[in-house]
């Protein structure tokens, strides 16, 4: 259960491809890499990083970039065993692996150096957490789907 500001490294499952033609600052090397803020609608902190999280996929296009209200998946979230108690939070991967989930500071800058950092092609993936891959594995089909729409 996360349920503090601790930032915590995982591998699991989700998988993405991101459009070859896609070019910014953060590079080739960070193909497939996928971001959810796991947020709420009431949380002003919330509210205030939703712009921040567009102005990065507006940025990042070959990053694929969605937001999830944990109020809205209550049962998801149950069934995944987490408990989102700091805003924002994001799961992070790359291809078929979550290589973070954590509290962030509500800072684009931080956010790109961790994508840039944990995005990177052949970067080795960190120790696995069962509720992170969990998350990703239900997150991952719905994705590309009408009900997450990107941001």
């Amino acid at each position: 259960m996360l349920t503090d500001d601790t930032a915590t490294p995982c591998s699991g499952l989700a998988s993405f491809i991101a459009p070859a033609s896609a070019r910014s600052s953060l590079g080739q090397r960070n193909r497939a890499v996928w971001v959810v803020c796991l947020c709420a609608d009431w949380c002003s902190a919330c509210r205030d990083w939703r712009p921040v999280m567009e102005a990065l996929a507006a940025r990042h296009p070959q990053v694929q970039w969605r937001w999830l209200d944990i109020e809205d998946e209550a049962e998801l979230m149950d069934a995944v065993g987490l408990d989102i108690e700091t805003f924002p939070t994001v799961l992070l991967g790359r291809e078929d692996q979550a290589l973070y989930l954590g509290a962030v500071p509500p800072q684009a800058e931080f956010l790109e150096r961790l994508v840039a950092r944990l995005g990177a092609q052949g970067a080795a993936p960190p120790e696995v957490i069962a509720p992170a891959a969990a998350l990703a594995a239900h997150v991952w089909p719905r994705l590309h789907s009408p009900e997450m729409p990107p941001l």
